[in-house]
């Protein structure tokens, strides 16, 4: 569930470094990795039955049962703790996402690099990783090559 909740964030910070908006690049990259890790699970889960000594349709032994216990209890815990893990470590929250939304409205109308608030420029900063000066640079380029074509 988690990447796909961030789905939306991210679109919005690979904005404000390129210029561009790319959800469906990022929606057929998740639809991609969802399937891949769909496969990759179903056969981990065959490997470890097989290595319990789970055999279909049979009785199973005590040491299968406590391996199924183990396999269908431990794992989803670990899982769920990655899953927590993770979104500790996520730095986008409703005011940063709004800050970074109203940062790109602002330069989306014209508004100069050199006119970012504090606030703006270190959240923007904090969320895609890279110094303010270089991001938006797509635009700033582009509206450069358009003046000179224009004079």
């Amino acid at each position: 569930m988690i990447p796909w909740n961030v789905l939306p964030f991210v679109s919005d910070v690979d904005e404000m470094i390129t210029t561009k908006r790319r959800e469906g690049v990022y929606a057929g990259l998740m639809s991609f990795i969802r399937k891949s890790s769909q496969a990759l699970a179903i056969f981990l889960v065959g490997v470890a039955l097989k290595n319990i000594g789970y055999v279909p349709n049979a009785e199973q032994s005590a040491s299968t049962l406590a391996g199924l216990q183990k396999l269908f209890m431990v794992v989803p815990a670990i899982l769920i703790l990655m899953g927590i893990i993770a979104t500790i470590w996520f730095k986008i929250s409703p005011k940063n996402h709004k800050i970074l939304l109203a940062e790109i409205d602002r330069r989306k109308k014209g508004g100069r690099a050199t006119a970012v608030t504090p606030e703006a420029k270190a959240v923007c900063e904090s969320l895609t990783g890279y110094k303010y000066e270089q991001l938006w640079r797509d635009a700033t380029i582009s509206k450069e090559i358009r003046d000179k074509t224009v004079v």
